[in-house]
């Protein structure tokens, strides 16, 4: 594992927040059976808040389930996509944090979601529950699929990013 991930896990938690708050969706890169980059909206990732870990709800995955089971190799990628953020910082010039972080690591094996995994899932998307989807997303959160993150990559937009993440 990178020791720059771990000294800077607690900011790249801090990205994937605002990421999610601004969009609801991280996208998860995977390889297809013939090789192919493939991208996934998934929702429910939960990154540890301790060390370079997270779950993900293992709903609505399709070909992701089938990619990762073939090839364990990851990419997931968060934007904070705030209309307020990004005119903010084009017009000081400057982002206050990495409008958007790849982490890139392995996932592990499919196994039963605890029910403090479930809380937590559910306590994020609690605003949501008054909406006629909501049960037909969300009411059957069985099984989970971990990921180690190994290392990170900030989003480069030139000067304006350039202070950020320095080792």
């Amino acid at each position: 594992m990178n020791e720059n991930l771990i000294k800077n896990w607690a900011e790249v938690n801090k990205i994937f927040k605002n990421s999610f708050l601004s969009s609801f969706h991280y996208s998860f890169g995977t390889v297809s059976k013939n090789g192919t980059p493939h991208i996934t909206p998934i929702g429910s990732l939960i990154l540890n808040p301790k060390e370079p870990k997270g779950v993900y709800f293992e709903i609505f995955t399709g070909k992701l389930k089938e990619n990762i089971e073939r090839n364990p190799n990851v990419c997931v990628m968060a934007v904070n996509s705030s209309k307020f953020f990004w005119l903010k910082s084009l017009m000081l010039n400057n982002f206050s944090t990495s409008p958007g972080i790849r982490l890139f690591g392995k996932a592990t094996n499919r196994r039963r979601a605890t029910d403090i995994e479930i809380l937590r899932w559910r306590r994020r998307i609690r605003p949501l529950r008054i909406t006629p989807g909501y049960d037909s997303l969300w009411k059957n959160l069985e099984y989970v699929r971990e990921i180690e993150f190994e290392y990170f990559e900030t989003i480069d937009l030139g000067r304006t990013t350039k202070r950020l993440f320095q080792s």
